[in-house]
Protein backbone atom coordinates (compact mmCIF):
# COMPACT_ATOMS: atom_id res chain seq x y z
CA UNK A 1 0.00 0.00 0.00
CA UNK A 2 1.46 3.38 -1.42
CA UNK A 3 1.29 5.74 1.47
CA UNK A 4 0.08 9.49 0.09
CA UNK A 5 3.30 11.07 0.67
CA UNK A 6 6.46 8.60 1.82
CA UNK A 7 8.48 12.03 2.18
CA UNK A 8 5.89 14.01 4.46
CA UNK A 9 6.89 17.06 6.26
CA UNK A 10 9.32 16.23 9.88
CA UNK A 11 7.31 17.87 12.79
CA UNK A 12 10.19 18.44 15.18
CA UNK A 13 9.75 18.06 19.31
CA UNK A 14 10.26 20.50 21.64
CA UNK A 15 13.87 21.56 22.31
CA UNK A 16 14.16 20.46 25.59
CA UNK A 17 13.06 16.28 24.79
CA UNK A 18 16.22 16.44 22.88
CA UNK A 19 15.12 13.11 20.76
CA UNK A 20 14.40 12.82 17.13
CA UNK A 21 12.07 14.10 15.50
CA UNK A 22 8.46 12.19 14.83
CA UNK A 23 8.16 10.35 11.76
CA UNK A 24 4.47 8.66 9.92
CA UNK A 25 2.96 8.01 7.09
CA UNK A 26 -0.40 8.53 5.70
CA UNK A 27 -3.10 5.80 3.93
CA UNK A 28 -5.87 5.86 2.00
CA UNK A 29 -6.75 1.95 1.87
CA UNK A 30 -10.72 2.99 1.44
CA UNK A 31 -12.14 6.72 1.23
CA UNK A 32 -10.69 8.21 4.57
CA UNK A 33 -7.04 8.28 4.89
CA UNK A 34 -5.57 6.73 8.26
CA UNK A 35 -2.18 7.59 9.54
CA UNK A 36 0.35 4.96 11.29
CA UNK A 37 3.18 6.51 13.46
CA UNK A 38 5.53 5.47 16.32
CA UNK A 39 6.01 7.18 19.54
CA UNK A 40 8.93 8.70 21.07
CA UNK A 41 10.84 6.68 23.87
CA UNK A 42 9.74 9.47 26.55
CA UNK A 43 5.79 9.14 25.86
CA UNK A 44 5.99 5.22 25.59
CA UNK A 45 7.51 5.22 29.32
CA UNK A 46 5.22 7.97 30.72
CA UNK A 47 1.99 6.02 29.64
CA UNK A 48 3.18 3.16 30.86
CA UNK A 49 4.06 4.50 34.15
CA UNK A 50 1.13 5.88 34.22
CA UNK A 51 -1.26 2.56 33.19
CA UNK A 52 0.90 0.55 36.16
CA UNK A 53 -0.27 3.37 38.64
CA UNK A 54 -3.81 2.72 37.48
CA UNK A 55 -4.54 -0.39 37.51
CA UNK A 56 -6.46 -1.32 40.83
CA UNK A 57 -7.93 2.22 41.07
CA UNK A 58 -12.07 1.91 40.51
CA UNK A 59 -12.17 5.39 41.04
CA UNK A 60 -10.67 5.46 37.27
CA UNK A 61 -13.19 2.68 35.85
CA UNK A 62 -14.71 2.94 32.29
CA UNK A 63 -16.23 -0.61 31.78
CA UNK A 64 -19.97 0.07 30.86
CA UNK A 65 -19.09 3.53 29.55
CA UNK A 66 -16.88 2.53 26.67
CA UNK A 67 -17.65 0.06 24.46
CA UNK A 68 -14.77 -2.38 24.81
CA UNK A 69 -15.13 -5.41 26.31
CA UNK A 70 -12.43 -5.28 28.38
CA UNK A 71 -11.91 -5.80 32.06
CA UNK A 72 -9.66 -3.39 32.43
CA UNK A 73 -10.36 0.04 31.04
CA UNK A 74 -9.27 3.33 33.22
CA UNK A 75 -9.49 7.22 32.74
CA UNK A 76 -5.77 8.99 32.16
CA UNK A 77 -6.63 11.64 30.95
CA UNK A 78 -5.74 14.15 34.01
CA UNK A 79 -2.56 12.00 34.93
CA UNK A 80 -0.02 12.27 31.55
CA UNK A 81 1.99 15.39 31.33
CA UNK A 82 1.58 18.21 28.79
CA UNK A 83 4.49 16.92 26.90
CA UNK A 84 2.09 14.15 26.13
CA UNK A 85 -0.61 15.50 24.70
CA UNK A 86 1.90 17.36 23.18
CA UNK A 87 3.41 14.55 21.13
CA UNK A 88 -0.05 13.22 20.33
CA UNK A 89 -1.03 16.66 18.90
CA UNK A 90 2.06 17.08 16.37
CA UNK A 91 1.31 13.48 15.02
CA UNK A 92 -2.32 14.51 14.11
CA UNK A 93 -0.88 17.53 12.16
CA UNK A 94 1.98 15.44 11.04
CA UNK A 95 -1.46 13.30 9.89
CA UNK A 96 -3.17 16.83 8.57
CA UNK A 97 -0.58 18.11 6.36
CA UNK A 98 0.38 14.72 4.49
CA UNK A 99 -3.19 14.76 3.49
CA UNK A 100 -3.37 18.75 2.39
CA UNK A 101 -5.31 20.35 5.41
CA UNK A 102 -2.66 21.97 7.48
CA UNK A 103 -4.17 21.65 10.75
CA UNK A 104 -2.18 23.75 13.19
CA UNK A 105 -1.90 22.61 16.74
CA UNK A 106 -3.39 25.11 18.41
CA UNK A 107 -6.59 24.94 16.74
CA UNK A 108 -7.24 20.90 17.68
CA UNK A 109 -8.17 20.12 21.28
CA UNK A 110 -7.83 16.90 23.38
CA UNK A 111 -11.26 15.34 24.40
CA UNK A 112 -10.83 12.90 26.58
CA UNK A 113 -7.87 9.43 26.79
CA UNK A 114 -8.64 6.07 28.41
CA UNK A 115 -6.92 3.14 28.24
CA UNK A 116 -7.52 -0.52 27.29
CA UNK A 117 -5.38 -3.36 29.10
CA UNK A 118 -6.69 -6.57 27.16
CA UNK A 119 -6.09 -10.42 27.70
CA UNK A 120 -7.24 -13.12 26.11
CA UNK A 121 -10.78 -13.03 24.75
CA UNK A 122 -11.15 -9.67 25.53
CA UNK A 123 -12.39 -7.37 22.72
CA UNK A 124 -14.15 -4.38 21.10
CA UNK A 125 -17.22 -4.42 18.82
CA UNK A 126 -17.72 -2.34 15.97
CA UNK A 127 -17.81 1.06 17.40
CA UNK A 128 -17.11 5.10 16.34
CA UNK A 129 -15.89 7.83 18.83
CA UNK A 130 -16.55 11.67 18.89
CA UNK A 131 -14.80 14.28 18.12
CA UNK A 132 -13.41 14.87 15.18
CA UNK A 133 -9.72 12.65 15.26
CA UNK A 134 -9.26 9.55 17.21
CA UNK A 135 -5.73 8.01 18.08
CA UNK A 136 -4.54 4.17 19.45
CA UNK A 137 -1.52 4.39 21.38
CA UNK A 138 0.00 0.73 21.80
CA UNK A 139 2.45 1.16 25.06
CA UNK A 140 2.56 -3.16 25.41
CA UNK A 141 2.21 -6.15 23.36
CA UNK A 142 3.41 -9.24 24.99
CA UNK A 143 1.20 -11.89 22.43
CA UNK A 144 3.42 -14.49 21.06
CA UNK A 145 2.68 -14.23 17.20
CA UNK A 146 2.71 -17.94 16.66
CA UNK A 147 0.27 -18.71 19.35
CA UNK A 148 -2.18 -15.62 18.15
CA UNK A 149 -2.16 -16.77 14.92
CA UNK A 150 -2.30 -20.70 15.59
CA UNK A 151 -5.29 -20.36 18.34
CA UNK A 152 -7.89 -22.91 17.31
CA UNK A 153 -10.13 -20.34 16.26
CA UNK A 154 -7.61 -19.25 13.67
CA UNK A 155 -5.35 -21.63 12.42
CA UNK A 156 -5.38 -22.76 9.09
CA UNK A 157 -6.60 -26.07 9.66
CA UNK A 158 -9.61 -24.66 11.05
CA UNK A 159 -10.76 -23.81 7.26
CA UNK A 160 -9.96 -20.12 7.86
CA UNK A 161 -8.80 -18.18 5.07
CA UNK A 162 -7.17 -15.52 7.11
CA UNK A 163 -5.76 -15.03 10.64
CA UNK A 164 -8.26 -12.66 12.52
CA UNK A 165 -7.07 -12.93 15.94
CA UNK A 166 -6.27 -9.07 17.55
CA UNK A 167 -6.37 -7.96 14.47
CA UNK A 168 -7.66 -4.19 14.58
CA UNK A 169 -10.11 -3.61 11.85
CA UNK A 170 -11.28 -0.15 10.33
CA UNK A 171 -14.61 -0.46 7.80
CA UNK A 172 -15.69 2.01 5.81
CA UNK A 173 -18.48 2.15 2.76
CA UNK A 174 -19.93 -1.30 1.57
CA UNK A 175 -18.31 -4.25 -0.35
CA UNK A 176 -18.47 -3.97 -3.80
CA UNK A 177 -16.91 -5.40 -6.84
CA UNK A 178 -13.10 -4.43 -6.51
CA UNK A 179 -13.89 -1.77 -3.65
CA UNK A 180 -11.95 -2.27 -0.62
CA UNK A 181 -14.22 -1.41 2.35
CA UNK A 182 -11.84 -2.21 5.66
CA UNK A 183 -8.60 -2.49 6.39
CA UNK A 184 -7.40 -4.84 8.94
CA UNK A 185 -3.74 -4.26 10.90
CA UNK A 186 -1.77 -6.09 13.47
CA UNK A 187 -1.13 -3.33 16.41
CA UNK A 188 2.45 -3.11 17.43
CA UNK A 189 3.91 -2.03 20.35
CA UNK A 190 5.17 1.41 20.51
CA UNK A 191 2.82 2.41 17.48
CA UNK A 192 0.05 5.51 17.39
CA UNK A 193 -2.55 4.82 14.78
CA UNK A 194 -4.80 8.31 13.68
CA UNK A 195 -7.94 8.38 11.86
CA UNK A 196 -11.20 10.20 11.67
CA UNK A 197 -13.38 9.44 14.64
CA UNK A 198 -16.19 8.70 12.57
CA UNK A 199 -14.34 5.41 11.09
CA UNK A 200 -16.03 2.39 12.49
CA UNK A 201 -13.35 0.01 14.32
CA UNK A 202 -13.10 -3.18 16.15
CA UNK A 203 -10.88 -5.42 17.80
CA UNK A 204 -10.98 -9.13 17.42
CA UNK A 205 -10.55 -11.35 20.74
CA UNK A 206 -7.09 -13.30 20.75
CA UNK A 207 -6.86 -17.01 22.57
CA UNK A 208 -3.59 -16.98 24.12
CA UNK A 209 -1.14 -15.72 26.70
CA UNK A 210 -0.01 -12.37 26.38
CA UNK A 211 -1.59 -9.14 27.48
CA UNK A 212 -2.12 -5.88 25.34
CA UNK A 213 -2.29 -2.52 26.24
CA UNK A 214 -3.61 0.32 24.22
CA UNK A 215 -4.06 4.26 25.31
CA UNK A 216 -6.59 5.78 22.85
CA UNK A 217 -8.38 9.18 22.73
CA UNK A 218 -10.26 12.10 20.68
CA UNK A 219 -9.07 15.42 19.50
CA UNK A 220 -11.61 18.04 18.51
CA UNK A 221 -11.61 21.17 16.79
CA UNK A 222 -11.21 24.37 18.68
CA UNK A 223 -14.74 26.56 19.03
CA UNK A 224 -14.51 30.45 17.45
CA UNK A 225 -15.16 31.12 21.21
CA UNK A 226 -12.23 28.95 22.21
CA UNK A 227 -9.61 30.36 19.78
CA UNK A 228 -11.03 33.94 20.14
CA UNK A 229 -12.08 34.33 24.55
CA UNK A 230 -13.48 37.40 25.41
CA UNK A 231 -10.87 40.27 25.98
CA UNK A 232 -11.08 42.00 29.61
CA UNK A 233 -11.82 45.24 29.70
CA UNK A 234 -10.76 47.48 32.49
Amino acid sequence: MKPISSKGPIIQQSEDWNVPPISGETFSPFGPSIYIGNIIPNVFHELNDKIESVQHEQDRDLRGRLAGRVEIQRDIHDLVSPQVHEHIRKHIVNYTTQYGLGVEEYQIIDDGMWVNCAKANDFNPKHLHTGDFSYIIYTKNTIDYDDERNAKFDEKTSGANENIAGQLVLYYGEYQFLNCAQFSHRPQEGEIIIFPAFLQHSVYPFYCDGERWSVAGNYRFATYEELNPPQETD
